[in-house]
């Protein structure tokens, strides 16, 4: 039920960007209102229940996560930036982009990438993730 890694970034330039750390049996959520998490900052510790994970790890089978490539690259002096590694069971997930995503030719967020961020805000009882 509950991931051996989980790590998901997402870095606007100039926005609110968060970080989300698995570690201890609890999530520590890490955010920005503008530019990179600080990690310095006192971090949200989140502990979502079984029922929770359940309905992310199905959200992720549905939207196709464990077969998205490592890196999703466009070439930009300012955007976002993001990062996911997870492992859950026997499936691992390391992908990470620079104004390109899953599913998208250009710079825009797919409807997939925007799926999972919502997936993870509802994991973690946050609704704007985004």
């Amino acid at each position: 039920m509950y991931p051996e890694t989980f790590e998901v970034t997402v870095e606007h330039f100039g926005s609110p960007s968060f970080k989300l750390i698995w570690g201890h049996d609890r999530l520590v959520l890490f955010t920005s209102e503008v530019g990179l998490p600080d990690l310095d900052l006192e971090p949200d510790e989140l502990q979502p229940r079984p029922d929770e994970w359940e309905r992310f790890w199905l959200a992720a089978e549905k939207i196709g996560v464990w077969s998205w490539k490592q890196e999703y690259y466009i070439a930009a002096l300012d955007g976002t930036n993001w990062q996911l590694k997870i492992k859950h069971g026997e499936k691992f997930l390391s992908a990470q982009g620079s104004n390109a995503y899953p599913g998208s030719s250009d710079a825009s967020p797919s409807a997939v990438f925007r799926s999972l961020i919502r997936s993870v805000g509802e994991l973690v009882g946050v609704a704007d993730l985004e």
